[in-house]
């Protein structure tokens, strides 16, 4: 179930794709370094307009506590994504009819159905009743999921928690990112952003150590290990219940007075809100007044090459099969004949989190493209050593470390690039009228590759034994030429420089060239 420049190479003019802080629904990216908006800097750099001081940048304890509740959610997204895995082998032992590939891939795709539903109908509640609100719901939705998975009798059980908690997970990809971006002093959008991302890794860590056979993943604790989101869900939905929407909605829904006495909250008493109001307010009004075209007209030559190169980043980011690596680990690793397997899966998420850390750095130093070009030719090496460690294993000794090297090497290099950047990417090539069509059509073609991934690796592992990593190495090798030849450089480029660059660019060898920057 989710990294962009700071301020120093920020020179976009347009929103990131998301839903703002109007009252029509738009859908925010959830990347979590994309700037709050770079329509506000414009708005502050106008004639007249004086730059924020610096206090509006601090960290104050009621904006330390809103990031705190959103994240949260964010956790449990990532639980949910981890927890799976090391719950298999009791959860088939309690239900026999889990042995058959087809009850257990929908116990685990499920949760894709769920994300796909929950992120289409996030928009209404979102806009209709607010952000607060509907992350209080969603923990709701949480609770009961959790409750259905601790209490399961049967593996539909399994798969209708799975389902709900996927709904919630959905729901949580595109509130709780815009939740921080509209709480967060400009300054500190990007920094902060990153807790989103962090707290998923850190989610499917904690999952993975709970997970281990000497904790919960037993025979009488996997109900405890797949019900404990109804915990971190409570406490969601109290800690929400003492804080305040968003100042963006509240303006958007015309309470400015609110709007301004939590704005006063979250920076502090003292502190001059009053410019900040007005940028907020200038932001919601520009939103309220664009006139956003028919879903269609993405698919008119205008946009067309950039749909073509967000829709292929997308199924590039779920297509090359990282989920079921993290999904499946466990069984993975089993199979590979790793001693302790369980306990290279807690490692392995342990690197997830450093990784996703390090990729903050990485993603301000480099290009994107540069970094997608690394991360899928990365991955596509790493799958050819995981099926050399797969298909050589019985005649080659201690080949197992190979199979644990090449999967630590699957996850650092989609850490550094498609993992965050097709995000990124969505958000640069868009002009600002299309992003929030183009981001919900990301969005569906996200979940629908995930679920297709999810519930298609145990066919594929029945299917093809030892070369069931083969198929990944090829998609790999085809979306890192894929980028090769039709993903320009973005970083540090306008909209407008961005969009002349896909016009002028009427072949492969053009596009190409325009990739350097």
């Amino acid at each position: 179930m989710s990294d962009d420049h700071h301020d120093d190479d920020d020179h976009h003019d347009d929103h990131p794709a998301a839903p703002q802080a109007a009252s029509a629904p738009k859908q925010r990216s959830s990347d979590p370094l994309i700037p709050r908006a770079s329509q506000a800097k414009a708005s502050l750099s106008a004639p007249g307009s004086a730059p924020l001081p610096d206090t509006y940048g601090a960290f104050t304890l009621r904006l330390a506590a809103s990031v705190a509740a959103a994240c949260c959610s964010a956790f449990i997204y990532g639980y949910n994504i981890g927890v799976i895995s090391n719950a298999q082998f009791p959860l088939e032992r309690e239900f026999p009819i889990l042995y058959n590939d087809f009850e257990w891939s929908v116990c685990v795709s499920i949760f894709c159905i769920g994300g796909l539903i929950g992120a289409l109908g996030a928009s209404w509640p979102v806009e209709r009743i607010g952000r607060k609100p509907t992350l209080m719901l969603n923990a709701v939705i949480y609770f009961l999921g959790g409750g259905l998975l601790a209490f399961a009798t049967s593996w539909g059980m399994i798969a209708a928690g799975r389902f709900f908690v996927g709904i919630a997970s959905g729901v949580g990809t595109l509130v709780v990112p815009m939740y921080i971006q509209e709480n967060a002093p400009l300054r500190l959008v990007g920094a902060l952003g990153t807790l989103n991302q962090l707290a998923i890794t850190v989610g499917i860590l904690v999952a993975e150590v709970l997970g281990i056979s000497s904790i919960l993943g037993t025979d009488s604790g996997w109900p405890w290990l797949l019900g404990m989101v109804v915990f971190p869900a409570a406490a969601t939905s109290l800690s929400l219940f003492f804080l305040d929407d968003t100042p963006a909605y509240l303006f958007s829904k015309g309470n400015s007075e609110a709007a301004r006495a939590v704005l006063t909250k979250l920076r502090g008493r003292g502190v001059d809100i009053g410019p900040e109001a007005l940028e907020i307010a200038h932001e919601v009004e520009t939103a309220r007044a664009m006139v956003q075209p028919p879903f269609l007209d993405l698919f008119k030559p205008a946009v067309s090459r950039q749909v073509f190169v967000g829709v292929g980043l997308q199924l590039a980011q779920q297509l090359t099969g990282i989920n079921a690596v993290f999904s499946f680990s466990t069984e993975i690793f089993e199979d590979a004949g790793v001693d302790d397997s369980d306990m290279i899966t807690c490692v392995l998420g342990a690197i997830n989190v450093i990784l996703t850390i390090v990729a903050v750095g990485l993603l301000i130093r480099f290009g994107r493209r540069t970094l997608l070009i690394v991360g899928f030719s990365g991955m596509t090496v790493a799958y050819l050593l995981l099926s050399i460690s797969y298909i050589y294993m019985h005649d080659v000794s201690n080949l197992s470390y190979l199979s644990i090297v090449s999967t630590i090497m699957t996850v650092l290099f989609f850490a550094i690039g498609p993992g965050p950047v097709p995000w990124i990417v969505i958000a640069e090539i868009f002009p600002m009228e299309y992003k929030s069509n183009a981001m919900s059509l990301s969005v569906v073609i996200n979940w629908l590759a995930n679920f297709v991934v999810m519930v298609t690796f145990r066919f594929l592992k029945s299917g093809l034994d030892s070369y069931v990593f083969l198929p990944y190495m090829f998609l790999a090798a085809i979306f890192t030429a894929f980028v090769w030849f039709f993903v320009i450089e973005t970083k540090n480029r306008t909209i407008d420089e961005v969009t002349s660059e896909f016009k002028k660019a009427t072949s492969p060898k053009a596009r190409r060239e325009s990739t350097r920057v």
